[in-house]
């Protein structure tokens, strides 16, 4: 993707690789520039909770506490009866000063959503855990999202949504709620004509359970026959089915290039870290800050400066799920990096196999500003085993593409919500993954992302950990040579400094003697770095005899000794 002079800056992000380009525009379906700020437009995405009337209703956008949105009333006050008692009470008797169930009204759908959104009642059914397209995970801040569907001959009038949080079968409950006036059915698109109700993430754990009642808040209510207000029905709870995923541990190693080291201040580093929390299934981001690395040459060769900090987090030994995340800022700004184009960022596409730990790492521009920050959320991605979505603008050109991914456009399909601007996302967003504008993440990233997070933390460590059946020579633990592979074909890279596990996907390799004869057969192992047509393959130490090495896709190379 290349940069013409004449029209504004456009700024593509795709990974591995991820390259800087002008053009008529990145996004597949805005006109809108890239990415710059959490609700900026994109499709239908991006919309704030709070601000004027429109649609059929209008959200009160006062903060948590107040007369629009609240929470921590404790039921126990109330007496007994419980939920039943709390739904006869007069006006003012709670903290969001309402009173009976809504007449004339029934919920349509709850959601929540913590990133994407996750359906977990339609019209009164409920959707049990392992039947939804994503989980909920603990510790995590949740908002849940009611539509409501009226009847006709309406009256618009203000409304409070409640959502009552029980931690365990016999806790009291307790009542979060958000405030609005309906004027009509909710429309999805619109989150003026749906009730947000913020549940904090210390009311999310393994055996929350939740109720959902929509009630008059003006008095008396208009008449009319009640329909379906209320979920689950009468004063039942229903479980929010949260799984523990864990949290994720970066460190970030400054690296020197050109003479230039990022800025990794707190003040630097709280941008990665927000759109880190904003995106990932996880309930922590730890984020620390190694000793600098030094690139001896410039411009940056990317491939092997990956190579370069692969063997650097080997030498440090952190524990296995700790990644490392290179940030460089070879220039004073992104613009004067980038010329005509440039590469951001770039990783390994790894999994949880025994010996995975040593290729979770990647590296990407540090400028510090938004489009810098969206580099980490992709790479990453890969160092947890993502593809790309098959989102490519007009005129570029993507590889590594998720054959499994479900839109063919590499767009969300889902809405989705932006906990840094408490913004909906449209579905028509491009997921991370991609090459697209106009970014977010799709719940079929989301738990891929989800699956990879917890089984890591699961995970002991990878130096105790059984070989893969797939890898039957592997009997002990080995000093493995590294051998690169990109468009400057096959070239030697930095040797492992210990004996482990090796990591990647096992194929056949040829082993010749001083003639080009084929001695034997060994098994090698691949790490993918995706659209730059590269890897990074372990191999065996030579063995006496072995000349030379050829790998699938390279001409043969003589062993380093």
């Amino acid at each position: 993707m290349r940069y013409a002079a004449q029209r504004p800056l456009r700024i593509c992000l795709g990974a591995l690789a991820l390259v800087i380009g002008g053009g008529a525009g990145c996004g597949s379906d805005t006109a809108s520039p890239s990415l710059s700020s959490p609700g900026n437009s994109g499709g239908n995405a991006g919309t704030s909770v709070a601000g004027s009337s429109s649609g059929g209703a209008t959200q009160d956008a006062s903060p948590p506490g107040s007369a629009g949105q609240g929470g921590g009333t404790n039921l126990a006050s109330l007496g007994p009866g419980g939920i039943g008692a709390a739904q006869s009470q007069p006006l003012s008797t709670l903290a969001d000063a309402c009173g009976g169930l809504a007449t004339g009204l029934s919920i349509h759908e709850v959601a929540v959503y913590q990133t994407v959104k996750i359906a977990v009642d339609t019209d009164g059914t409920e959707i049990a855990a392992g039947s939804r397209n994503a989980d909920v995970v603990t510790g995590r801040d949740a908002v849940f999202r009611i539509q409501v569907a009226v009847a006709s001959g309406w009256t618009p009038r203000q409304l409070s949504a409640r959502v009552w949080i029980r931690q365990s079968a016999d806790a009291t409950p307790t009542l979060f709620f958000s405030k609005a006036t309906i004027s009509a059915s909710s429309v999805e698109a619109d989150v003026k004509s749906t009730f947000q109700v913020t549940v904090p993430k210390d009311s999310i754990d393994l055996d929350t359970s939740y109720a959902v009642e929509v009630v008059e808040c003006t008095s008396p209510a208009p008449a009319g026959d009640m329909v379906s207000p209320r979920f689950p029905a009468g004063t039942d709870f229903a479980a929010v089915g949260a799984r523990s995923t864990g949290g994720l541990q970066v460190e970030i190693i400054p690296i020197m290039a050109n003479g230039r080291l990022p800025d990794t201040s707190d003040t630097g580093l709280a941008i990665y870290k927000a759109i880190m929390l904003a995106m990932y299934p996880i309930d922590s981001f730890d984020l620390t800050v190694g000793a600098p690395m030094t690139l001896t040459t410039y411009p940056i060769d990317w491939v092997g400066a990956l190579d370069q900090l692969r063997a650097r987090r080997a030498t440090d030994a952190p524990p296995a799920e700790v990644y490392y995340f290179g940030l460089v800022k070879p220039e004073d700004t992104l613009a004067k990096f980038c010329g005509n184009s440039c590469t951001m960022g770039i990783g390994y596409v790894t999994g949880t196999q025994s010996g995975a730990a040593q290729g979770r790492v990647a590296m990407g521009a540090g400028f510090g500003d938004s489009l810098s920050a969206l580099v980490m959320p992709h790479e990453v991605g890969h160092n947890h085993g993502r593809n790309h979505a098959p989102c490519v603008t007009a005129g570029g050109m993507i590889t590594g593409i998720d054959p499994n991914f479900p839109d063919p456009n590499g767009k969300d399909g889902v809405y989705g919500w932006d906990a840094r601007s408490m913004a909906l996302m449209g579905p028509t967003r491009t997921d991370v993954m991609g090459y697209c504008n106009s970014k977010w993440i799709s719940d079929y990233t989301y738990q891929g992302l989800l699956e990879h997070v917890a089984t890591v933390n699961a995970a002991l460590s990878v130096y105790t950990v059984a070989p893969p059946p797939s890898a039957p020579s592997v009997s002990t633990l080995e000093l493995h040579h590294v051998l690169l592979v990109d468009g400057k074909g096959p070239r030697w890279g930095i040797r492992h400094p210990v004996a482990m596990l090796p990591g990647g996907t096992p194929e056949m390799a040829d082993i010749l003697d001083a003639s080009g004869k084929v001695l034997q057969q060994i098994e090698v192992y691949r790490t993918g770095i995706s659209d730059l047509d590269a890897s990074s393959i372990e191999i065996p130490a030579p063995r006496p005899g072995w000349v030379s090495v050829r790998v699938a896709g390279a001409p043969p190379i003589a062993f380093q000794r």
